[in-house]
């Protein structure tokens, strides 16, 4: 969580940006507080940190002789971080199509998205900003935002979808991102490969010689073997038949 809060606050350290005292100030705070918490197994460094916090006017002269720290109960807010999960998880998503089908860094995607409900639409709202910049998107489209199939789920273009854990839906378009034919191409040959081990280990499996007197484990583990790349070629099909190959 830490990260992504570094990741999330990033435009609101540079200059007067709004909020920016704000993230600072817990930065200072969840960094002061980690520093104690490692003291016991970090001494040296750990201390070397903290007299660099004590210049600046944010600690006790000597971590040593601080405080161990407290929970505080008040600072926990359940419903912002159920609100900032569904960030994670459509940001999540977005960047495992991009990876999936090899959208380069530097090039931005669309997202088009169909909220489950009021409440991942407040979120996405929210953090639209956040979430334009972290995914890397050129745009993002909210469809909608109580559920139903219309929307993300009916997209014409060649694209990926993806379903979020709390029922939200979210489209990428790849034709602007990718070159389609090259990737139906690449994928074509993974599949076609698959194909070809699969017909090969499937005839292993179907030799009752071979199931009879191979050791169980190395059945199982054919069998297993051959339930992977099933599933793998099931996925590549998928793949192919979403970017209309």
């Amino acid at each position: 969580m830490a990260d992504w809060y570094l990741e999330q606050v990033k435009p609101r350290l540079y200059g007067q940006a709004p909020g920016g005292d704000a993230a600072r100030a817990v930065l200072a705070y969840v960094f002061e507080t980690a520093l104690r918490l490692l003291h016991p197994v970090m001494p040296f460094i750990t201390e070397q940190l903290w007299s660099q916090l004590h210049e600046s006017g944010v600690t006790e002269k000597l971590l040593a002789a601080a405080p161990w720290p407290q929970t505080r109960p008040e600072l926990v807010d359940r419903q912002a971080e159920e609100r900032f999960a569904r960030v994670q998880a459509l940001v999540t998503a977005v960047r495992s199509v991009r990876a999936d089908y090899g959208v380069p860094p530097s090039r931005t995607v669309r997202a088009i998205v169909q909220p489950s409900g009021p409440p991942a639409s407040e979120a996405f709202l929210a953090e639209r900003n956040t979430i334009e910049r972290l995914a890397k998107l050129s745009a993002l489209t909210l469809d909608g935002g109580a559920g139903g199939t219309a929307g993300a789920g009916e997209q014409s273009e060649a694209g990926a979808h993806a379903v979020l854990s709390d029922g939200s839906t979210v489209f990428v378009p790849l034709e602007d991102a990718i070159d389609v034919r090259k990737e139906c191409e690449r994928l074509g040959k993974e599949r076609d490969r698959l194909d070809r081990q699969l017909e090969v280990l499937r005839a292993k499996l179907a030799n009752r010689q071979f199931t009879e007197r191979a050791p169980a484990e190395v059945v199982e583990r054919e069998r297993a073997k051959e339930q992977s790349w099933r599933e793998q070629r099931d996925a590549l099909q998928a793949k192919l038949s979403a970017l209309g190959c």
